[in-house]
């Protein structure tokens, strides 16, 4: 079972980015609102996408980075 950032939606580099924008504009948010507990919350999300879905990702074998079609032959 594929699962987490090994899931062939973010093999394109746009919707890794993507997440990671949306988690920093969380943390953005939570920052200007001053809630402390919720700024610790989006900084582990920020944090962990930013290193799951673009430091250390490498798409799944069967999956085509570019497109993020699936390249198995399922005949």
């Amino acid at each position: 079972m594929i699962g987490g950032s090994e899931h062939p939606w973010f093999a394109p580099l746009y919707r890794r980015i993507a997440v990671v924008t949306v988690c920093l504009l969380w943390l953005v948010i939570e920052a200007i609102s001053g809630e402390p507990v919720w700024q610790m919350i989006s900084l582990a999300a920020f944090a962990y996408s930013l290193w799951a879905l673009l430091i250390a990702y490498r798409p799944p074998q069967d999956v085509d980075s570019e497109t993020g079609s699936d390249t198995r032959n399922l005949k």
